[in-house]
């Protein structure tokens, strides 16, 4: 049995994910929107959105990167470790992302095929 008092919430997030990644990227900051919109306690919003992150990544033939907003296009990153992004860069809101418009997201890595990382 499972101790994690917040596992179905993540479960759920993860289908959610899912769902949103068969049409295109999710960005990181969508998975705290999420939970926000589920009335999830904000003390723990950026732990469920990390651990469900975290798996998808593990389970599932994601890429972890950068897109633009205004072009949609993918610079996937070297890591596949969400613990080497400092957390203000991990859960940048768009109100935060700059002048380029750059946010990180999750990406199936069919999404990648034929672009250049930098």
């Amino acid at each position: 049995m499972d101790n994690d008092p917040h596992q179905a919430k993540k479960t759920e997030l993860m289908s959610e994910v899912r769902d949103l990644l068969s049409v295109g990227s999710v960005g990181l900051y969508e998975l705290i929107w999420t939970l926000n919109t589920w009335n999830v306690d904000r003390d723990a919003t950026r732990s469920i959105a990390l651990s469900a992150a975290e798996a998808l990544i593990a389970a599932d033939d994601l890429v972890l990167g950068w897109s633009v907003w205004s072009s949609h296009e993918i610079e996937s990153l070297e890591t596949r470790s969400l613990g080497e992004i400092p957390p203000d860069v991990l859960w940048a809101e768009p109100e935060q992302w700059g002048p380029d418009g750059r946010f990180l997201c999750l990406f199936q890595r069919r999404d990648t095929e034929g672009q250049t990382s930098n």
